[in-house]
């Protein structure tokens, strides 16, 4: 499940929405029986709501606690799950050196420790390392506004020595009906990070 919680939201919104209409023209047609065919369709509609919600508070769940199980890993290091860019997944598809899954993740988990930025997906107690960037071959951290599916989001340009390698830390937004970070959160996350980056490189 690839879009966010709000992108969820929405969709459940849409889902809902449409299933009352279909009901609703049902009802009132010329073989429907009006208000009672309405009620008859309610709990159809609750189920319907309900089973999207469920779904979406799973995935914050399952995505969080990967985060939660790596940052006890890493004590002081920054923990965030990511959504991925279009210039990220050319990267990750471009960089044979790199360790990239055969099927490019959706969203991930990004840790930036004294050792550099590493990549993680998989099973949230058995998380799997993907990329490694190692704090030497980046040359700055920038803020930058990233084009993702239906919205336009805040994140992070990694710039790296490499002009070849783009690197776009666009962080997953897990609070409702809020579809990136706020400017404070990203300036906070990148000094957060440079402070990484200067115990390793100096």
């Amino acid at each position: 499940m690839r879009p966010g919680r709000l992108g969820g939201l929405v969709t459940s919104g849409f889902v809902v929405v449409g299933a009352f209409g279909m009901v609703f023209v049902r009802a009132f047609g010329d073989r429907g029986d009006g208000w009672d065919d309405i009620r008859e369709f309610v709990p159809l509609l609750v189920g319907v709501l309900a089973g999207s919600v469920i779904l979406i508070v799973g995935f914050t769940v399952y995505s969080t606690a990967r985060d939660r199980h790596l940052a006890r890993r890493y004590p002081g290091a920054e923990v965030f799950t990511v959504d991925l860019t279009p210039n990220l997944k050319r990267t990750l598809r471009s960089t044979p050196d790199k360790r990239a899954p055969a099927r490019t993740p959706g969203i991930f988990t990004v840790v930036g420790s004294v050792e550099g930025l590493s990549f993680w997906v998989g099973w949230p107690l058995a998380p799997n390392k993907f990329w490694q960037l190692d704090w030497r071959e980046v040359a700055d951290l920038q803020p930058a506004l990233f084009p993702l599916k239906y919205k336009t989001v805040r994140g992070i340009r990694v710039v790296t020595h490499d002009s070849a390698v783009v690197v776009e830390l666009a962080p997953y937004q897990f609070r409702a009906f809020t579809v990136t970070w706020d400017e404070s959160q990203i300036d906070a996350l990148i000094t957060a990070m440079q402070r990484q980056r200067a115990a390793r490189v100096g």
